[in-house]
């Protein structure tokens, strides 16, 4: 792009942009963020940003990336693997957690390019530094990641937009009228797990966070990394 767009602040830059893009997402939600929007926000005319930033895509990958930078890691040299990806993992989902408006954004995007290469690089060290490599890294890096960034879209799903008393009363309903022959286990344990398992809630965790479920899972993974390092072992994606 050649020449600076002529409807919007002469000092109008990428970086204004962004943080303004950020923001909304982060009180309003991903779906309030349009160009549009943020032109509007910023007082330009809709052609300033495009002029800056190109397409609504390349801006969330933008967010995305100051995102990824707000999230402040423990030096990887001052404890052990283990220590490390746990800690990590426990402030990543205590970022999203804080910003639930995040999450969408952070877990169900494919970018045009990568939103942050520190992260990526940071893992990818304490793991080659267990020793992985080839398809062990591989694996590795997507189970470990997959923890994270699903965990997040899944926790913090978006709620049903029918009033909460009427969702629970459609669950309760259809527990109660499930033919007890056949689903033995959900007419043995369905009230006691309700509003407390995946596929069985309709708050999410901003109100009903999973936190022990979460440690769970992230124990699991992280030791079966480590274990797979000490063991030598190779896999396959």
């Amino acid at each position: 792009m050649s020449a600076s767009p002529r409807n919007g602040r002469q000092n109008l830059t990428k970086e204004q942009i962004i943080r303004t893009a950020r923001a909304m997402v982060k009180e309003h939600g991903l779906q309030s963020v349009t160009l549009r929007a943020v032109a509007k926000e910023l007082r330009v005319n809709p052609t300033a940003i495009t002029w800056h930033i190109g397409s609504k895509r390349n801006l969330l990958v933008e967010v995305s990336g100051v995102i990824f930078r707000e999230l402040r890691l423990a030096d990887d040299r001052s404890m052990t693997a283990y220590e490390w990806l746990m800690d990590s993992g426990r402030r990543f989902r205590k970022l999203i957690m804080d910003n639930p408006n995040y999450a969408p954004l952070i877990g169900g995007q494919l970018a045009s390019k990568p939103p942050s290469l520190p992260f990526v690089e940071r893992v990818l060290r304490v793991l080659g530094d267990l020793g992985l490599r080839g398809d062990g890294l591989i694996v590795a890096f997507n189970a470990y990641t997959g923890v994270l960034l699903g965990w997040a879209a899944l926790e913090l799903s978006e709620e049903p937009a029918e009033a909460a008393h009427e969702v629970e009363e459609n669950y309760r309903e259809t527990l109660h009228d499930a033919e007890p022959a056949l689903y033995t286990a959900l007419n043995d344990h369905g009230m006691e797990v309700l509003n407390k398992i995946f596929m069985l809630r309709w708050s999410n965790g901003t109100a009903s966070p999973l936190d022990k479920s979460y440690e769970f899972l992230l124990e699991s993974v992280v030791s079966r990394i480590c274990q797979r390092a000490e063991s030598g072992g190779a896999s396959s994606n």
